[in-house]
C-alpha cells in the first residue's frame, strides 16, 4: 500500500505546526518516509538476515537492540561481570524488557524478537538468540547480528 504520510489526518495536523516555508520541508520529510506493514517488515528483515548469514560458516548470535535502563554506573551491562579477573558470565539481558516497571510497553523490538526466535528455532545450529557466555565459548560464536 503506497500513500503519502503528509496526506493523512495525523500528517496534516503535524505539518500545520510549522510556519511558512517550513511547512514545505515538513511535508517533504513526511513524504520521504516509506510506511510498511509489520508483515512486510518481518519478511524483508528475515530475507536480509538469511542472506547475510550465508557469509559466515559458524554460528551467529542474534541480539535485539533496544533502549537499556541506566543504573548508578551508567548503562546496564549486557552480561553480568566478575571483577577479578574481569570476565563476563551467565545469560545475556532479556530480548524484551520494559524500561519502566510501571509501563509494560513493547515496540518494534517485539516484532524483531519474535522473528529472531523463529529463526533460532528453525535454524537451531546457526542462530542463537541472546546467547549465554557459555554458548559463546562452547560454540565459538564469533559473528553477531544486532537487529534493530
Amino acid at each position: 500500500m503506497s500513500f503519502k504520510l503528509s496526506e493523512t489526518t495525523q500528517g496534516i495536523k503535524w505539518i500545520n505546526h510549522f510556519n511558512g516555508s517550513d511547512k514545505i520541508y515538513a511535508q517533504q520529510l513526511l513524504d520521504g518516509i516509506t510506511w510498511i506493514s509489520s508483515n512486510e517488515f518481518s519478511s524483508t528483515l528475515r530475507e536480509s538476515i538469511e542472506e547475510h548469514a550465508k557469509e559466515f560458516k559458524g554460528p551467529i548470535g542474534l541480539l535485539i537492540e533496544r533502549e537499556l535502563r541506566r543504573n548508578g554506573h551508567g548503562v546496564q551491562r549486557f552480561y553480568k561481570q566478575k571483577k577479578n579477573p574481569k570476565q563476563a558470565f551467565g545469560a545475556a539481558l532479556q530480548p524484551i524488557e520494559s524500561k519502566k516497571y510501571s509501563k509494560h510497553q513493547v515496540g518494534s523490538e517485539g516484532i524483531i524478537a519474535s522473528l529472531a526466535t523463529e529463526l533460532s528455532r528453525e535454524h537451531s545450529s546457526k542462530f542463537f538468540l541472546h546467547p549465554t557466555v557459555k554458548q559463546l565459548k562452547e560454540l565459538k560464536i564469533e559473528a553477531f547480528f544486532i537487529l534493530t
